[in-house]
């Protein structure tokens, strides 16, 4: 019995396919196939268990890093993510149930770049390729908003830690599965002792089925400060022979929460760890002040236009020299390891320290050049300077 129906299902849909698509398209995915058929079999049968599907396609766009700094021709600068070297990206979805309660979809949807058919794969980790809408349980799942968080530059597969690095959350989960899905975060961790920080960017949209089709479109941000280091001597050193083989910034805040929809967005975390701004097997050369800088990299690459450090939006206080930098536990500094031969032949062979502050907390989204100028204001680990005012080493 059930052949026959098949048969009749198949002859019916092949008379009917182009005049009546959309009438057959049982699990609206745009075309006829077996799957529809199966769908009306099972229709006709009594078993009507097999739920019809909500297939999900992405578009993106990306909203440029700003360089308040550049000229006005050249504003907008985008350094290392952009929407046509972006591969991969995840994203998760909460909404409303008929009982009130707020659930957030799972697992999170792992969304890459396929090359070779120029399109979005949308799926899990587990399950590349077969990411649908969600299984709304209540009356409309066509009508019912669902709102969608986008999310790169977190590697979700290898960060499920003690940390929660990169996972999605909501406030107020109460173990029933009921959370308060206003206030979505990232809990976001910046890498730590290495020059490469990841670029975080994230998107968010609300939808039906009904108005999208199951058709997203993600405009992604960048929601860390981006910023370019430079490196040259005072004036007062320009007779001297300065050196340097590592620098290192201590005391960054690179824990975080970022909020989807909060207006201030990022709640920062009392965690404090060092960037690696440089790291040379041999001591270079620091240019002159009349001369062009030198840009601060442990990048392999010679792409210096479009080499950034990331940082969580942050303000910068300078350490107090007033203390040891054993007691600098909240003051940014910079550590230099360097060989400095002032004009009369002497030499400081070492590490020096010096205090970093910005004036303003830096923005997500902005582009920020950072100068360094070593000169007399260089110091030891215990506050003291290693120079005299007029550059030579001293005493």
């Amino acid at each position: 019995m059930k052949i026959k129906f098949i048969l009749f299902a198949l002859s019916l849909i092949s008379l009917n396919a182009n005049a009546q698509q959309y009438n057959y398209d049982v699990n609206r995915d745009g075309k006829v196939t077996v799957s529809d058929v199966m769908l009306v079999v099972n229709k006709i049968l009594g078993n009507d268990t097999e739920k019809p599907r909500y297939p999900l396609t992405i578009s993106v766009s990306e909203k440029p890093i700003v360089d308040p700094n550049a000229p006005a021709s050249s504003k907008k600068k985008t350094p290392v993510t952009t929407k046509d070297n972006l591969k991969e990206f995840y994203m998760d979805c909460t909404y409303i149930k008929d009982s009130g309660k707020g659930v957030v979809g799972q697992p999170e949807y792992y969304t890459h770049w396929v090359e070779s058919d120029g399109k979005w794969l949308v799926g899990t980790v587990v399950t590349p390729g077969e990411g649908y809408w969600p299984a709304i349980n209540n009356t409309d799942r066509d009508g019912t908003k669902v709102s969608w968080y986008a999310y790169a530059g977190v590697d979700i597969p290898s960060v499920h830690d003690e940390n929660n690095n990169g996972l999605f959350f909501c406030e107020g989960y109460d173990g029933i599965n009921n959370y308060d899905i206003s206030k979505p975060y990232i809990q976001f961790i910046q890498d730590e002792g290495t020059g490469t920080t990841k670029d975080f960017l994230v998107a968010k949209t609300e939808k039906s089925y009904s108005e999208c089709g199951g058709h997203l479109f993600f405009q992604f941000s960048h929601v860390c400060a981006a910023a370019q280091f430079f490196l040259k001597k005072s004036s007062k050193l320009n007779d001297a022979t300065v050196n340097v083989k590592m620098i290192k910034l201590h005391n960054v805040v690179r824990e975080g929460r970022y909020y989807f929809n909060e207006e201030t967005h990022w709640v920062l975390e009392n965690v404090k760890g060092t960037y690696t701004l440089w790291d040379s097997e041999n001591y270079i050369p620091v240019p002159k002040s009349t001369e062009p800088s030198l840009q601060l990299s442990v990048a392999t690459d010679t792409d210096k236009a479009n080499d950034y450090f990331f940082f969580i939006p942050q303000a910068f206080t300078g350490w107090d020299t007033k203390n040891a930098i054993s007691d600098a536990t909240t003051g940014s500094y910079l550590e230099i390891v360097c060989k400095i031969t002032d004009k009369n032949g002497d030499t400081f062979y070492g590490t020096a320290y010096l205090p970093f502050a910005t004036k303003s907390a830096l923005e997500a989204g902005t582009a920020n050049t950072m100068n360094i100028t070593l000169g007399t204001s260089l110091r030891d680990k215990d506050g003291k300077y290693i120079l005299n005012t007029d550059g030579t080493k001293a005493n």
